[in-house]
C-alpha cells in the first residue's frame, strides 16, 4: 500500500510538470468516456432495467407482427377472448386499450381526462394493486356490469384533494355516473400515468371490434417463453381456422410472443446498440490517441527510466508506475466525462421527440452508470498506458545513460508502435465514417419513401376544449367551425383542417362490414376529418369527391376510403356508391355510410410498413358514439 501511495504521488507530480500533455489527454478521454457513459445511461434505463412490476421477466406481450417493425402489434377482442379461454401457459392474461378523452364534471371545474380501459385480470397480471380501494371484478368487466372507475394518483390529488373517503363516491364522466372503487399508487405508470381506468366490459360473444387491444400475460412458474410461444401460435392457427373472416390486413398477418420489456423497446433496441458501438469506437480512438501521446512522452523520459532501472528498479516496478499514471489520467478523464454525460443527457433528452424512446422518463445517473464509468475509466487507463509501459522492458540502460547515444532498438520499436496506433486510429475513424455514410443513406432512402402526404409547411397542434360549453358534439362542431374560419383568415395560411389522428402518430382502428354481411369481419384505420383535410395534407383524390359543407347531420352519411380499402373490398366493382357499415350511431352501433370518394394510400404505422386500409368520416357527421368509442 505504501508503494502504491508513492506511485500515486510521483505520478501526480509527473503529470503536473506537463500540464499541456495532461490537459489534452484528460479532454480526449473525457470525450470518449463521457459519450459512452451518456449512451449507456439511456441503454441502462430503456433496455437493461427490469420493469417496475414484481417478477417482471415473467411478463410477455402477445400480438400481431407487421413488416418493418419488431414490436408486437395490437389484437382485437375476439382473439383476446379466445386466447384467455384456451391458453394454459399463463397465470393471467389481460388486455387494455386507450380511449378518447372523457368529460369529467363532478361539481368542480369541468375538464377532459385521459382514459385507459382494462380487463378484470389487468392488475393481477401486472402484480400490482390500487393503493386505495380495489381492482375490478369479473362482473364489472362484463357488458352489463356496474359502471366503476379507478382514479390515477395525480388526478386524485389534484382534483379531489387526496380525499381518503373517495371510495364509493360517484363521479360523472361524459354525462355517465361511475362509482370510484380504487386509486392507483403514485409510482404507477403504464404508457404514461393514467387519469382514469375503466373496465373493458368484455363481450365474449362480440365480433370484430378493431385491432386496438394490447395483450399482456404473466407466465406460470416453470413455463418458458418458448413453450408459451409455441402454444400461443398454435392457438392463433386454430382461431384462424375456426374464424377465417377475422384475419386482418387482407389475410397477411403473423403473431408473436415476446418479453414485455423487449416488446416495449423493440423499435429502438438496434438503434441504441448501434449508438453504443459507435461511441465505443470513439473511445478506442481516444485510447489510441492517448497511447500515442504517452509513447511520445515516454521517448523523452527514457533517461529517467534508465536511471531508475540502474538504481535497482525492476521492470515490473517501472511498468506499474507508468500504468498508475495512465490510470490516474483515465480516472480524472472519467470524472470529467461523467460531468459531460450529465450535461449532455439533458440536451439529448430535450432533442428526442416525445414517444420515440420508451421509458425515457427513467433515464438517470444511478450506481450502475457510476460503476460503468469507473470500469470504462480503469479499462481505458490500462489500455492507453499498456503500450508505453511494455516498451520499458526493451530499454537499453547503458546506452540511454550515455549522452548523444543513437537510436536504440527500443526506440525503433516505439516508432513502429506509434505508426501502428496511427493506422488503428485511421481504421476506426474510417469505420465510423462508413457507418455514418450508411446511416445518411438510410435516412435519404426514408426521405424518398412515398408517404402519401406532404408535411412541409404544415403546422399541427392539439385541441382539447374544456368546460360545459363544449360537452356535446353540436357545441364542439360549432367551436371547430368558428376556429377554422379564424385560422383560414390568418395571413399566410393556405388551408386549415381538423382530424382526430395524424399519419404516423398512433392508430385508431375500428370494425366495419359491407352490405349483405351480418357482422363485422375486418377493421380499418379510422379518421375523422374536416372538409379541407386532403388539401392540407397534399393528398390526392383518385376518384369521386371530397367532403363539403353539406356533409352534416341530417344529410346522407358518407365516407371516403383509401385505395388499400378499395383493393381489399371492391376489387371487382366500382367503389363509388357502395355501402359501408361503420361505427357508430348515437348508440354506438354500426351505421351505413355511402362511399363518395377514394383517396390515395398514406403511411400510418411507419415508413416501412405497407399502407393499411383506411376510411375517412366527415367530422360534421361525428356522433357521440364515434367520439367516445374506445381505440388507440
Amino acid at each position: 500500500m505504501q508503494t502504491l501511495w508513492q506511485d500515486l504521488r510521483y505520478g501526480a507530480r509527473t503529470l503536473l510538470k506537463k500540464p499541456g500533455f495532461t490537459l489534452i489527454a484528460i479532454l480526449t478521454l473525457a470525450l470518449g468516456i463521457g459519450a459512452n457513459t451518456a449512451i449507456f445511461t439511456i441503454i441502462d434505463a430503456v433496455l437493461l432495467r427490469p420493469l417496475p412490476y414484481p417478477e417482471s421477466e415473467s411478463l410477455v406481450e402477445i400480438g400481431r407482427v407487421f413488416s418493418g417493425s419488431d414490436a408486437a402489434g395490437a389484437l382485437n377482442g375476439p382473439k383476446f377472448v379466445f386466447l384467455r379461454d384456451h391458453a394454459q401457459s399463463f397465470e393471467a392474461i389481460a388486455g387494455d386499450t386507450r380511449g378518447s378523452d372523457l368529460y369529467l364534471s363532478d361539481g368542480g371545474e369541468p375538464e377532459y381526462v385521459g382514459q385507459q380501459r382494462v380487463t378484470a385480470d389487468f392488475f393481477r397480471t401486472l402484480g400490482v394493486a390500487p393503493a386505495v380501494g380495489r381492482g375490478f371484478t369479473a362482473e364489472e368487466d362484463s357488458p352489463s356490469g356496474e359502471r366503476v372507475v379507478i382514479l390515477g394518483a395525480e388526478l386524485w390529488r389534484r382534483r379531489f384533494g387526496a380525499d381518503g373517503e373517495i371510495i364509493g363516491r360517484k363521479i360523472a364522466l361524459s354525462g355517465v355516473a361511475y362509482t370510484v372503487v380504487g386509486v392507483m399508487p403514485p409510482w404507477f405508470e403504464y404508457d404514461g400515468p393514467p387519469d382514469v381506468i375503466l373496465p373493458m366490459r368484455v363481450n365474449p360473444a362480440g365480433g370484430e371490434e378493431g385491432y386496438n387491444w394490447t395483450v399482456i400475460g404473466r407466465l406460470k412458474r416453470g413455463v418458458t417463453p418458448d413453450q408459451a410461444r409455441s402454444e400461443t401460435l398454435a392457438l392463433f392457427d386454430k382461431f384462424n381456422a375456426l374464424y377465417p373472416g377475422q384475419r386482418s390486413e387482407g389475410g397477411r398477418e403473423d403473431h408473436r410472443l415476446m418479453l414485455w420489456r423487449s416488446s416495449k423497446t423493440a423499435d429502438v433496441q438496434k438503434l441504441l446498440w448501434i449508438m453504443l458501438g459507435a461511441v465505443g469506437f470513439v473511445l478506442l480512438i481516444a485510447c489510441a490517441n492517448v497511447a500515442n501521446l504517452q509513447l511520445t512522452r515516454a521517448a523523452g523520459r527514457r533517461k529517467e527510466v534508465a536511471v531508475r532501472m540502474a538504481l535497482g528498479a525492476g521492470g515490473w516496478r517501472v511498468i506499474r508506475q507508468l500504468l498508475t499514471e495512465g490510470v490516474m489520467l483515465a480516472l480524472v478523464g472519467g470524472g470529467a466525462g461523467l460531468l459531460l454525460a450529465v450535461w449532455s443527457l439533458e440536451a439529448m433528452m430535450a432533442l428526442v421527440p416525445k414517444g420515440m424512446i420508451p421509458r425515457v422518463e427513467e433515464v438517470n445517473i444511478d450506481w450502475r452508470v457510476l460503476l460503468f464509468a469507473l470500469g470504462a475509466s480503469l479499462l481505458t487507463g490500462v489500455i492507453s498506458g499498456l503500450a508505453p509501459a511494455l516498451q520499458t522492458l526493451r530499454v537499453d540502460v547503458i546506452r540511454n545513460l550515455k549522452e548523444g547515444a543513437g537510436k536504440t532498438g527500443a526506440e525503433v520499436a516505439r516508432g513502429r508502435l506509434r505508426g501502428a496506433l496511427v493506422v488503428v486510429e485511421v481504421a476506426l475513424a474510417l469505420t465510423l465514417t462508413v457507418g455514418a455514410g450508411l446511416l445518411l443513406r438510410t435516412f435519404a432512402n426514408l426521405r424518398g419513401v412515398e408517404k402519401g402526404f406532404d408535411a412541409r409547411n404544415t403546422l399541427t397542434f392539439y385541441i382539447s376544449p374544456r368546460g360545459k360549453g363544449y360537452d356535446t358534439v353540436a357545441k364542439l362542431n360549432d367551436l371547430y367551425r368558428h376556429a377554422l374560419e379564424r385560422f383560414r383568415s390568418l395571413p399566410g395560411v393556405e388551408a386549415a383542417a381538423l382530424t382526430n389522428q395524424l399519419p404516423l402518430d398512433g392508430r385508431f382502428n375500428m370494425p366495419y362490414m359491407l352490405a349483405g354481411q351480418s357482422k363485422p369481419s375486418a377493421s380499418a384505420e379510422y379518421r375523422l376529418i374536416s372538409n379541407d383535410y386532403l388539401n392540407v395534407m397534399k393528398m390526392s383524390l383518385r376518384r369521386g369527391r371530397q367532403f363539403n359543407e353539406g356533409d352534416v347531420f341530417g344529410a346522407e352519411p358518407v365516407v371516403i376510403i383509401n385505395e388499400a380499402f378499395a383493393r381489399r373490398n371492391f376489387a371487382s366493382v366500382e367503389p363509388l356508391g357502395q355501402e359501408v357499415y361503420l361505427c357508430c350511431d348515437e348508440r354506438g352501433d354500426l351505421a351505413m355510410r355511402r362511399v363518395v370518394g377514394v383517396a390515395n394510400d398514406t403511411k400510418q404505422r411507419n415508413l416501412s410498413a405497407p399502407s393499411p386500409a383506411a376510411v375517412f368520416i366527415p367530422i360534421g357527421q361525428a356522433t357521440e358514439g364515434i367520439r367516445n368509442r374506445r381505440g388507440t
